[in-house]
């Protein structure tokens, strides 16, 4: 947290000399609990920045009303905090009311694409959440939704991209759709492949993804090549006895040897074993996905 300490001390400041000289009802005094809250949220001191982002939401529901987007925008910081808080109904709360003031801003032309994102930022948040409370169908469909609104201003490759492509295949994942979870995964490989090359540790954990999905599937000739493929990247960079390595050559033996009978064989109980996954937090799971990084957005205007 040293890194923000001297933020820290300008926000105080900033928060000290706005109360004095505007008083305790001004915008700008609004402005500066928010840069405020933020800073604490970075620092993890998440009560104390649930009291600024609380008081900068009051004062801007007195100033503006309850419908302008600087009100949707505190939403939205105080949804990360309850979101870090581990409180889901809290935050589900915010996001909501904050997404529906934000579908109901008129945005001059210029100003439309970023406004679409912030929607589909809000709407990321809330399928975070959905996974959180392993409501899968409804974060599935939320993803779907987001995506579509990335691609339109985005395109195909970009930052958040990758990260909804993931949440969307592990959402598809654990209802027992793998077709479209296989499509999130193979299309989340290429934009990683594009953004930070071919032999990026990222590149791995989703090709370990695929071929987790293949073996679900006893769709063993593409599990063997996944994991071929993942086993040339892994020995390039890790060490021979490697634990990641050790379970990835494992895996290969495993699956070469259902091979000559693949078309007929009985699920192998001893293959699945390899790649299991139960819950969004265990870190052995090798579908688990970020909630956090996109999911968690905090705003300053």
């Amino acid at each position: 947290s040293g890194k923000y300490d001297k933020a820290l001390t300008v926000c105080d400041e900033a928060v000290q000399i706005r109360r004095t000289v505007l008083g305790f009802d001004h915008p700008d005094l609004a402005m500066s609990l928010v840069e405020k809250g933020i800073v604490l949220l970075a620092r993890e001191a998440f009560d104390d920045a649930l009291v600024n982002f609380s008081e900068a939401l009051t004062i801007r529901r007195r100033a503006f009303g309850s419908n302008h987007p600087h009100v949707a925008n505190v939403l939205n910081n105080l949804g990360c905090v309850h979101m870090e808080l581990g409180e889901l109904d809290h935050a589900l709360d915010a996001y909501m009311e904050s997404l529906d003031i934000q579908k109901n801003v008129t945005t001059e032309w210029y100003e439309a694409e970023y406004h679409i994102l912030t929607i589909a930022a809000l709407q990321c948040n809330i399928g975070c959440i959905m996974l959180k409370r392993k409501d899968y169908d409804a974060a599935a469909s939320i993803f779907e939704e987001v995506l579509l609104i990335q691609r339109s201003v985005l395109g195909d490759i970009h930052s958040s991209i990758i990260l909804t492509l993931d949440r969307l295949g592990y959402a598809n994942a654990m209802i027992g759709d793998f077709a479209k979870a296989l499509q999130a995964y193979d299309d989340l490989l290429l934009c990683q492949n594009d953004s930070y090359g071919e032999d990026h540790v990222e590149c791995t954990r989703t090709i370990r993804k695929l071929s987790s999905l293949y073996i679900k599937q006893r769709d063993y000739q593409n599990a063997l090549e996944m994991l071929t493929m993942l086993l040339e990247k892994q020995e390039l960079c890790l060490s021979p006895d490697d634990p990641e390595l050790l379970r990835t050559r494992k895996a290969v033996q495993s699956v070469t040897k259902k091979m000559p009978k693949s078309l007929e064989i009985q699920y192998s109980e001893s293959v699945e074993s390899i790649y299991t996954y139960e819950t969004l937090d265990d870190p052995s799971n090798p579908l688990a996905c970020s909630c956090r990084s996109v999911g968690i957005r905090a705003v300053i205007n």
